[in-house]
């Protein structure tokens, strides 16, 4: 898949979902907004070289036709029918599947478990049929749980989201790395109860790329950008107040990242 990192941390878990799967059991990435996880399961699906059919939570209506474009897929792909899916062999993605209501999802049960689709009569399951779901809660239905594996997606060590920061700019890895330690930092930080993801860390790189600032508070481009995308996760200060907390935290980034140089 064009655009993604695979270091040996993402490989292990792609490696461990890909174990599952081979068992029949269907496979759940389980974890926080922007942790990475519509990208794992197109990655594991691609791991199978089956056609990939993508349905989002909401709206998912199985049984519906049509096409489903993605840009993250980056094509157009199979048919959005779960039917066609469990006839032909296809590897199914459920993205957002939280987001799902209970009656667009009654069929899955009886095709993960059963290996049968019932609908309009009773459908038998393809043997390379592979499902594959994301999540950012944990499910409500107990008995569709236990049907799959469940893998938690936490964020990445600091050397897997430099490395990935570092494939999306053009940026000296210097900064790449002060930019990703600031947006750590400020993770740990956390006194509003949320936290900044990768995705913070992307664009903030992806600002001085475009710009030909400098990952240091005293340029006026980068901080009013770290303010912009980390303060929200700084609880109700004021914007002075995020300044001067940033200011700190950028200074024990900067002292982490030489610490690593």
């Amino acid at each position: 898949m064009s655009g993604f990192v695979e270091t040996s941390e993402i490989a292990g878990l792609l490696d461990r979902a890909q174990s599952y799967a081979a068992t029949g059991a269907a496979v759940c990435f389980r974890g926080p907004v922007g942790c990475g996880k519509t990208m794992l399961a197109i990655a594991l699906a691609e791991r199978f070289g089956s056609p990939i059919v993508y349905l989002h939570g909401r709206g998912l209506e199985p049984l519906a036709g049509g096409y489903a474009q993605t840009a993250l897929l980056g094509k157009r792909v199979s048919p959005t029918n779960l039917e066609l899916a469990c006839v032909r062999g296809h590897t199914l993605i459920c993205d957002d599947f939280h987001r799902a209501v209970r009656g667009e999802w009654e069929l899955l049960p009886g095709v993960l478990e059963e290996r049968v689709l019932h609908g309009n009569g009773a459908v038998a399951v393809h043997p390379d049929f592979k499902a594959i779901f994301t999540s950012s809660e944990d499910l409500a239905d107990p008995a569709l749980a236990d049907r799959m594996a469940t893998l938690r997606v936490e964020p990445w060590s600091r050397e897997t989201e430099v490395e990935i920061v570092a494939s999306k700019v053009t940026l000296d890895r210097a900064e790449v790395e002060i930019v990703v330690d600031l947006v750590r930092t400020t993770r740990l930080a956390n006194p509003a109860g949320t936290f900044p993801t990768i995705r913070a860390a992307v664009t903030l790189a992806s600002v001085l790329a475009r710009s030909g600032a400098r990952a240091c508070m005293d340029d006026n481009v980068f901080r009013a950008a770290a303010i912009d995308l980390l303060g929200p996760h700084l609880g109700t200060l004021a914007r002075r107040d995020i300044e001067t907390m940033l200011m700190r935290l950028h200074s024990e980034a900067a002292d982490f990242s030489l610490a690593h140089f």
